[in-house]
């Protein structure tokens, strides 16, 4: 089973960021997302039809917590079996976010996966952020997203992208939440990541760092800004080509 923090990442973006605010609850209702899919709940699909948008098809929380276990379980399914490399608690959540949005065959054939194989993990982390875009143009609330799932993904990872990291022994370990090792050593890599990123890249940063408080709004300033620079320090040194593909 997926941790909870990455269950609750899919549930805060999937919700629309509403799922948190007391009262409301839009997200229970049948609508059409973005690239026209009938949905409810935190994004499940697979029952839902045009009719039951049209009729404002309503469910309970209860159900859509059920959907939502039943729909990831399929996904957590596709990363034990396309991720050959070894991978955290934290990043086997945050991949399963991922391919939720994305899909399974998507992130079957991404880069992303290619590079996680190849145990590339810095270069792994620095695909998410290419996966912003939908209708051909870039979301922000898919920007906010990324940011997260990166976060999560680089949360136990140390500086060094050569490091080992830990073999998924049980899923539903939760990693503590205290500020880590990884944390301190991002730190120390502002001064780099500050100078070496380009004007262009500001407003991206900004906007995750809105993703970052939203999703995890009693964490320590520390422990957020150490996640972010540590995701810029990343996505700066690895950023040598255009990307070559996108989210839905």
């Amino acid at each position: 089973m997926i941790n909870q923090e990455g269950l609750d990442l899919i549930k805060y973006y999937e919700a629309g960021g509403s799922f948190s605010k007391k009262g409301n609850k839009a997200f229970l209702t049948a609508y059409l997302c973005p690239a026209g899919v009938p949905t409810i709940g935190y994004g499940h699909t697979r029952t839902v039809t045009e009719s039951m948008v049209d009729e404002s098809r309503t469910i309970t929380i209860t159900e859509a917590e059920r959907l939502l276990i039943q729909d990831v379980s399929e996904f957590e399914d596709a990363i034990d079996s396309l991720v050959k490399a070894p991978i955290s608690h934290n990043q086997r959540a945050a991949l399963v976010s991922f391919a939720f949005n994305v899909g399974k065959t998507a992130f079957s054939k991404s880069t992303m996966l290619k590079k996680l194989n190849a145990r590339d993990y810095a270069g792994a982390a620095a695909e998410f952020s290419k996966w912003n875009k939908g209708g051909g143009r870039v979301l922000p609330g898919l920007v906010k997203r990324r940011a997260a799932e990166m976060a999560l993904f680089l949360k136990d990872v140390g500086m060094d992208d050569h490091a080992p990291l830990p073999q998924v022994v049980q899923a539903t370990a939760i990693r503590p939440s205290g500020e880590s090792d990884a944390v301190k050593a991002a730190g120390a890599s502002a001064g780099m990541a500050g100078a070496m990123m380009a004007a262009s890249q500001i407003r991206e940063v900004a906007d995750a760092a809105k993703g970052l408080t939203d999703m995890f709004p009693t964490a320590p300033w520390p422990v957020l800004v150490g996640v972010l620079l540590a995701a810029i320090a990343f996505m700066v040194w690895r950023r040598n080509s255009d990307s070559d593909e996108y989210g839905a």
